[in-house]
């Protein structure tokens, strides 16, 4: 797979913009995922694709130093105002039902390619995990870049990405590895 059939797929989905980093420029801090204690989001601990289940930090920055190249991805939504908690949400799925196509076109190129989008897996509407059993849909779970401890703004920023686009926008990402 190349660079360009990412790009194409991942424009093919609609996302608003994709640029490229280089492995060894991702940057990864453990206590990011500090945040996802907080559980703001109902996902901690009951989610295969979130803290701690995700796995030990460690093992999965290796994970992501075994690939050779990564595409980021974005999406950017238009809010009524900053306070718009409806439409980042609306954002928020759209963004992740993108990142499932993309995944899904991916994979068939790339069996071994790693996608992380934003906020964890939503594929089931409650997670195998709650009840501690193995992940039902493996092959189409998707972790985020947070969950792996990444700095998603200096992510967006080395790949040519703006990480905040304007007054009364929202901006989700998402990246390719392979």
């Amino acid at each position: 797979m190349h660079e360009e059939d990412v790009i194409r797929i991942c424009k093919e989905n609609g996302v608003s913009n994709t640029g490229a980093i280089n492995i060894p420029d991702i940057d990864f801090n453990e206590q990011l995922r500090d945040n996802c204690k907080l559980n703001t989001c109902g996902r901690y601990n009951t989610n295969w694709t979130c803290p701690p289940r995700v796995g030990d930090f460690d093992v999965l920055v290796k994970k992501v130093f075994e690939y050779k190249h990564a595409i980021v991805f974005q999406n950017i939504y238009e809010l009524e105002d900053s306070f718009d908690y409806e439409g980042m949400e609306r954002g928020s799925a759209d963004h992740y039902q993108k990142t499932q196509k993309i995944a899904e076109q991916i994979k068939k190129l790339c069996p071994d390619a790693l996608v992380l989008g934003a906020g964890g897996c939503r594929v089931c509407k409650e997670c195998a995990a709650v009840k501690n059993e193995p992940c039902r849909f493996p092959d189409k779970a998707v972790a985020s870049m947070e969950a792996y401890g990444m700095y998603v703004s200096n992510v967006a920023s080395k790949s040519g990405l703006e990480y905040m686009n304007g007054v009364n926008t929202m901006t989700y990402f998402g990246m390719v590895l392979y």
